[in-house]
């Protein structure tokens, strides 16, 4: 049996992640022409599906223990998900955020918004694009 290496992981989850940032690019244009139509009811089908895709992708290939990376996710996705997989589970959690770049006005929505609701408990990493959050 052959086993996997650390390379072979890095290398397919980036190509996964490529995969993913392709597939969440037509879903926002998608649910931009949802919006300009005036149809919110799929503009939030179409937001659901972003979010599921990312989720999917964090539990299929993830980076590291208690590691999310929320890149393409809705402001409310997001906090979601990371109320859902840190919910009791102790420990110091690091939370990829970016650093804003795609982010309307080049503010970081979903950073600031898990600062107002983790205020105390959360900080920015030595890298600004990653939190990282206690959870006691």
């Amino acid at each position: 049996m052959n086993a996997v290496r650390v390379n072979d992981y890095d290398a397919i989850r980036e190509l996964a992640k490529a995969m993913l940032k392709e597939k969440i690019a037509v879903l926002y244009t998608a649910r931009q022409q949802a919006f300009d139509a005036n149809d919110y009811k799929m503009a939030g089908e179409i937001s659901n599906e972003v979010n599921m895709s990312v989720i999917d992708f964090n539990l299929a290939y993830p980076k590291e223990d208690k590691y999310l990376d929320l890149h393409y996710m809705t402001e409310k996705g997001a906090v979601n998900f990371v109320a859902m997989m840190c919910h009791g589970n102790q420990g110091i959690w690091k939370l990829e955020t970016g650093r804003g770049n795609n982010s309307p006005g080049k503010i970081p929505v979903i950073k600031r918004k898990l600062f107002e609701i983790y205020e105390g408990s959360i900080w920015i990493d030595k890298n600004e694009g990653i939190l990282l959050l206690k959870v006691l």
